[in-house]
């Protein structure tokens, strides 16, 4: 828990949140400018969730808001590192722990900062920029929680695109103790994203485009139950998430015992 404590102050208690934060809703409003333009003009009527579903399927910026929340601490082992701070850490915690802490803290602020970002975007768009809370043009998969409860659904898009957020930057820490470079393991956690809504097949269970985009991925498609759905959209980042904090902690050990730490 101390080790937590020390990671969350290091991320989600920081005024490098903030920016993180900011940096997202510009990029959303830059994304969805067309449909609030046209909004204003009453040429088409778009809503928030619109906006926000356009800007997950189609735009080309999302890659720049995973490096961007990748920005946040998925780099805090090469920090820890560069500055030597990593002997000082492990003199009052072990590697088990030392590496937990990393994963979940880096999960949790990664998360914070979509949800965040996602609620603070309606706030501007509703507020300052005269977009449409209510008017939903689709919904796909969740349509009842879209209709009936659109600031729920909102958070719930928040969460599901933060948890692959979280995905890709666990790749990129995982790939940071094996090259403690920065700007590589933010690139990295950039790369991974792109190649999985890029290269995964459309349809499969790990379709991560069709994920993002709260389309079902399940066999049974639209018939999918909606709990289930959602269910499988956290189970499956938290696998991969899983998997690189066990391969971390693993290549960890065999850096203390080659001092290389």
């Amino acid at each position: 828990m101390n080790a937590m404590k020390m990671d969350a102050k290091r991320s989600i208690c920081s005024v490098k949140m903030i920016i993180i934060i900011v940096a997202l809703v510009f990029t959303l409003i830059f994304s969805s400018w067309d449909m609030i333009r046209a909004s204003k003009k009453d040429i088409l009527a778009y809503g928030v969730i619109d906006m926000l579903g356009t800007a997950l399927m189609m735009d080309k910026f999302k890659v720049l808001m995973v490096m961007f929340t990748a920005g946040i601490y998925t780099a805090g082992f090469c920090y820890d590192f560069k500055h030597h701070y990593i002997r000082m850490i492990l003199a009052r915690t072990d590697l088990i722990s030392y590496s937990i802490s990393k994963f979940i803290v880096n999960t949790v602020a990664v998360v914070f900062a979509c949800i965040a970002s996602f609620y603070v975007f309606l706030v501007v768009a509703v507020g300052f920029l005269g977009a449409n809370l209510t008017q939903i043009k689709t919904v796909p998969c969740y349509y009842q929680i879209g209709y009936k409860f659109p600031v729920l659904y909102i958070g719930m898009m928040g969460l599901q695109f933060g948890m692959v957020c979280a995905m890709s930057c666990a790749v990129g820490m995982l790939f940071s103790v094996f090259q403690p470079n920065t700007f590589v393991c933010i690139g990295i956690s950039g790369m991974v994203f792109f190649s999985a809504i890029s290269y995964i097949p459309l349809g499969s269970i790990f379709d991560v485009y069709n994920l993002i985009s709260m389309q079902p991925t399940l066999p049974a498609g639209q018939e999918t139950l909606q709990g289930i759905m959602f269910l499988w959209g956290m189970l499956y980042p938290v696998c991969v998430i899983l998997i690189c904090t066990y391969l971390f902690y693993r290549r960890m050990k065999w850096r203390e015992q080659n001092g290389l730490l």
